[in-house]
């Protein structure tokens, strides 16, 4: 079968790392590892599109327990689109300023977009943690059932 797109937008790719995160641990699992969480953790929670009026947006959150304690995983997700002005600071100061609210006992941020986007970006080489679209791709391309095969499509006309 194939799947093609025409085009593909972040809000695509913001859909596909939710669903794939919920649904599947083993995916879920590529983010932890990146960001250092080991061992076993519940996802609570999963934010798409959450707003501070101060501090802007974080593409998506994930808040997480682990043993007993509350981790958000705040993601930035670029396919192309410029960053914001001090965009990578505002996810620091938006998690800062949750976890003096209580919402939250610790946090990570992780940037995912292609490898072009991550080499030519500035404001990308400021974050820490990373992962590229293609390594997503390569995720999804090893696998043989027709779900995988969907998403690997989205990711590679994202990759162009």
């Amino acid at each position: 079968m194939e799947i093609r797109f025409d085009t593909t937008l972040e809000r695509d790719m913001d859909l596909l790392i939710m669903e794939g995160s919920i649904c599947s641990p083993m995916f879920a699992n590529i983010f932890m590892d990146i960001v250092g969480i080991q061992g076993d953790y519940t996802i609570e929670q999963v934010i798409h599109s959450m707003r501070d009026a101060d501090f802007g947006e974080s593409d998506i959150v994930f808040i997480l327990n682990i043993n007993g304690k509350r981790h958000a995983l705040h993601i930035e997700d670029k396919i192309d689109a410029g960053a914001m002005p001090n965009q990578h600071d505002r996810y620091h100061l938006r998690a800062q300023k949750d976890i003096a609210a209580g919402i939250y006992d610790t946090y990570s941020v992780l940037l995912i977009a292609p490898e072009k986007y991550i080499d030519a970006n500035k404001e990308a080489q400021k974050y820490v943690n990373k992962l590229t679209y293609e390594q997503m791709y390569q995720h999804f391309s090893q696998k043989n059932d027709l779900r995988s095969k969907y998403k690997a499509a989205l990711l590679n006309r994202a990759i162009a």
